[in-house]
């Protein structure tokens, strides 16, 4: 049988946050990141997807918030 994309994510990540390394926790789980978001195109695959904890996945997408914002605002 065929693993999905998750289990070889997890097991390519070493069950760990690729940021910091985190083995995670109930306050802080481990979640698949989708590199380029599906809602974008982007594929679940294991190319496009990374395992981080939700500390850091918070973290990217709230900077990630901040770069689309300002650059809005220098394209004025």
């Amino acid at each position: 049988m065929k693993k999905g994309y998750k289990a070889e994510v997890w097991e390519r990540d070493f069950n760990r946050c690729r940021f910091c390394g985190s083995k995670g926790s109930k306050k802080n789980p481990l979640q698949i990141h989708h590199i380029i978001p599906k809602s974008k195109g982007g594929a679940n695959t294991l190319k496009n997807c990374m395992l981080i904890c939700s500390n850091c996945h918070r973290t990217i997408h709230a900077v990630k918030k901040r770069l689309c914002k300002r650059r809005r605002e220098l394209e004025r």
